[in-house]
């Protein structure tokens, strides 16, 4: 079985090779009419569990990538 590399695995997922070593960032931005959010600034609850869903999905999908490529790297959710 041939394994690709980091690099060009992760430019056939779109993933940027700093992401699978450093992590994405998860904050949870969010916009209000083209302004930036915060998630500590959302108090819709609604709002809240999306952006939480969206950054758990992230976080998977990352940690899965990883093994998948055999990198070495502590999980983006810890």
């Amino acid at each position: 079985m041939v394994t690709p590399s980091a690099a060009a695995a992760a430019a056939l997922s779109g993933v940027a090779v700093d992401d699978l070593h450093g992590g994405a960032g998860l904050d949870g931005d969010a916009c209000d009419a083209g302004n930036p959010l915060s998630t500590e600034q959302i108090d819709d609850p609604y709002r809240r569990g999306i952006i939480a869903v969206h950054d758990a999905e992230i976080a998977a999908e990352l940690d899965w990538l990883r093994s998948m490529l055999g990198v070495e790297n502590e999980s983006v959710t810890e």
